[in-house]
């Protein structure tokens, strides 16, 4: 949506971004045709109280994937568990450094997802998942590109004068019951 003149499209105003903690992101693919074996882990994993801050799933004609992430310190016990709980080790990929950053809002924009996608593909930002609803557009990323992401969306997007701090200024944990 490049302009005529070579000035810059007009920006989009949203309300906010944050950027998360550093995360690691685990990929599970199976066929289609096959019983999911995660069931087991992520019980595990909720009653250990580890937080799942993003969480898909996708489907195709032959396989179905499921895509999560925790916080970066609880990479090796999440392993653990996928290891001893199931038998899926071998179909499971770990992105071990990952953010996660989110606009808000998002109004449910096409508009928006397009040039978001268009702006990290010219600024050679991976991502490894993305997430919309109506409030947000959430996408997945390596940790150590969040601040250029951050960055790069300066071209596009519009931030109000009062934005909170991108990153979260307390950790969040969740305690048993």
């Amino acid at each position: 949506m490049d302009s005529p003149s070579g000035i810059h499209p007009e920006r989009i105003r949203v309300g906010g971004i944050k950027i998360s903690p550093e995360l690691a992101q685990y990929i599970y693919t199976r066929p289609s045709n096959n019983r999911c074996g995660l069931q087991s882990a992520l019980e595990k994993i909720a009653s250990l109280n580890i937080n799942i801050s993003y969480l898909t799933l996708s489907s195709a004609t032959d396989s179905i994937s499921t895509s999560f992430c925790v916080a970066a310190d609880n990479l090796s016990t999440v392993q653990g568990i996928l290891h001893s709980t199931s038998d899926i080790s071998d179909q499971v990929e770990i992105i071990p450094s990952v953010g996660s950053l989110t606009l808000f809002p998002h109004r449910n924009s096409m508009f928006m997802l397009g040039r978001v996608l268009k702006l990290f593909g010219n600024h050679n930002l991976k991502i490894y998942g993305i997430c919309t609803s109506i409030s947000a557009l959430t996408l997945i990323t390596d940790f150590s590109q969040l601040n250029q992401a951050i960055t790069a969306l300066e071209e596009i997007v519009e931030l109000p004068e009062n934005h909170s701090p991108f990153r979260q200024e307390f950790q969040i944990r969740q305690i048993g019951q």
